[in-house]
């Protein structure tokens, strides 16, 4: 037996001396203290365990009859399948640069998977905002929690759910018969072992039906999904991924505190990688600070738009992010395609909803500031034809707004977001019924393009980052809906400020106050647009206004 072990531990060395490893690199490589590897070498451990042998086997990448050798012949114990053993660190794509300040997300996260009654756990969140890489920080803390494998899987290339577990079969190995579903091979391999699978990128397909299948034909399988849209799993448990924290440019900070703000963090990092002497300094950082609050802390905005400054200062980029979809183009070859540039990430995501989902998703973007789910359905429901009217007529009677072949109930007077005081612009062509418009911000959530609130007074806002929302506006220009849309905006923010004008000397004043400030960028913008289209409607929402400017001492602000 001796004899026997003192050639393992040669066969040992020849190997690791023939992938040019030290004994370091390979006991990095395989888990276990280089000083293991050297007792094993020179035979002071006579017998290693068969767990330290497969661990070595896996290191030296042994395939075959080459591994069968290295092993020795299994003991003669109960003939069932042997578990694989734990996957070494290539089995997870190595990321290009370090996660920087997830830890609170990975901690979260790590603490969700280890819990016994939870299977599946799906982080959530819009484009670019680091899901895959938050995944990988995860899965490099649990490999002692997954002794059997982690196995990290693709599938944006994979738009049909029956392809699914094809292509996670074909990423582990296993070998598919003809005369046996994907699925079933699938879940046999998987039964009894304990194995973490992180499925990336599964929002373009119904994938919800086959993982819970998946889930209930194992015991100790989890998965770890990435998805820009919740997958409806009995079970599922919903991370949100947010972006990272962001300076306010007006108020900056200390150089070394700024640095250490995530957004500011991943931007100094990313030039470096292609710059390595670039530094944040007192001359360059309220560029780049304004520059990371404008992209919205979203981590794929920040990495494409700091690959720009191999041609631009950051002071000479500022400027140019009015139009920042197309600033951030044509990013690096080894990102996805999806991923090269904003607008196309943010069109790939897009593509994914339904009709009447993008439709309200273009139209959302006449607010700025978010709005209310009344507020959404004054503005954005309507079908096709007919001229809506949200109030009284020439004539003082109060229109028929169901004879104009358009169902506006969501204007009438007990809505106290959308007072009908005034008539709106016809709806445009789409249609998109108010009863349809819940369900449509239900998919609009799912999908991670807008973002839900609670405030105070109890109201729920929904809201878009401004980076996703340039890219609406340019969708409700293409679809000829902006003039309409601008006008109906303008109409209920004409409508508010004069339902709220006689309350504000009232008991309930400060209350419409509050309501007000919240609907501040909102009825700024309707200004904005009256000005230039409607004159009158801007001088009765600036009147109506008036006393607002007037109660919160803004009276400069309202002459202007």
């Amino acid at each position: 037996m001796g004899a026997q072990r003192n050639g393992f531990g040669q066969r040992l060395r020849s190997l690791r001396e023939t992938g040019n490893l030290t004994q370091e690199g390979l006991a990095k490589k395989a888990g276990i203290s280089a000083r293991a590897v050297s007792d094993i070498e020179r035979g002071i451990i006579k017998t290693p365990q068969r767990k330290t042998m497969e661990l070595l086997a896996n290191a030296l990448r042994l395939r075959g009859p080459d591994r069968e050798a290295f092993l020795g012949a299994p003991p003669p114990r109960k003939r069932r399948p042997r578990r694989p053993p734990q996957p070494p660190a290539r089995a997870l794509p190595v990321p290009t640069t370090r996660l920087v300040d997830r830890e609170e997300e990975t901690a979260a996260v790590k603490v969700l998977l280890r819990r016994t009654d939870v299977r599946q756990v799906t982080l959530l969140g819009p484009v670019g905002v680091g899901k895959t890489r938050l995944s990988l920080a995860v899965a490099g803390e649990l490999q002692r929690v997954f002794p059997d494998g982690i196995w990290f899987v693709d599938l944006a290339a994979v738009d049909e759910p029956a392809r699914l577990a094809a292509t996670v079969a074909e990423r582990l190995g296993i070998r598919l018969a003809a005369n046996k579903p994907p699925l079933e091979a699938l879940a046999e391999h998987l039964r009894e072992r304990r194995v973490l699978l992180i499925l990336d990128n599964l929002e373009q397909m119904e994938a919800g039906p086959t993982i819970l299948t998946l889930l209930q034909m194992t015991t100790r399988l989890k998965i770890l999904a990435t998805s820009r849209r919740a997958l409806r799993v009995g079970g599922e448990q919903e991370f949100a991924v947010p972006p990272l924290d962001t300076p306010d440019p007006a108020e900056l900070p200390a150089a070394e505190d700024l640095a250490r703000i995530d957004s500011v963090a991943l931007f100094v990092q990313c030039v470096q990688a292609d710059i390595p002497e670039f530094r944040l300094t007192p001359a360059n950082a309220r560029a780049i600070a304004e520059i990371c609050a404008r992209l919205d802390g979203l981590p794929l905005s920040i990495e494409l738009a700091a690959s720009r400054v191999k041609v631009m200062s950051p002071e000479e980029m500022v400027p140019r992010l009015q139009s920042r979809l197309d600033l951030l183009a044509d990013g690096d070859h080894d990102l996805p395609e999806r991923h090269r540039s904003l607008r196309a990430a943010i069109a790939w995501s897009c593509d994914q909803l339904s009709g009447e989902a993008r439709i309200l998703f273009r139209r959302f973007a006449v607010f700025v500031g978010g709005a209310t789910l009344p507020m959404v359905e004054t503005v954005c429901a309507g079908a096709q034809g007919g001229r809506g009217t949200g109030g009284q007529d020439g004539r003082g009677g109060q229109t028929d707004r169901r004879a104009n072949g358009q169902d506006d109930s969501v204007l009438s007077p007990g809505n106290p977001l959308g007072p009908s005081v005034l008539p709106l612009s016809p709806c445009p062509p789409a249609s998109l019924p108010p009863s349809h418009v819940w369900s449509a911000i239900r998919a609009l959530l799912d999908a991670s393009l807008l973002r839900r609130e609670e405030v105070e007074d109890g109201e729920v806002r929904f809201t878009v980052l401004p980076t996703i929302r340039e890219w609406a506006l340019e969708e409700l220009w293409a679809s000829g809906e902006e003039p309409a849309m601008r006008a109906r905006h303008a109409a209920w923010a004409v409508a508010l400020a004069e339902e709220a004008q006689p309350r504000l000397f009232t008991v309930d004043g400060a209350a419409w106050l509050r309501r007000l400030r919240r609907e501040q960028d909102n009825l700024g913008a309707a200004m904005e647009w009256t000005i230039g289209h409607e004159g009158e409607l801007a001088i009765r929402l600036a009147n109506a206004w008036a006393d607002v400017w007037y109660r919160r001492g803004q009276i400069v602000e309202g002459a202007e």
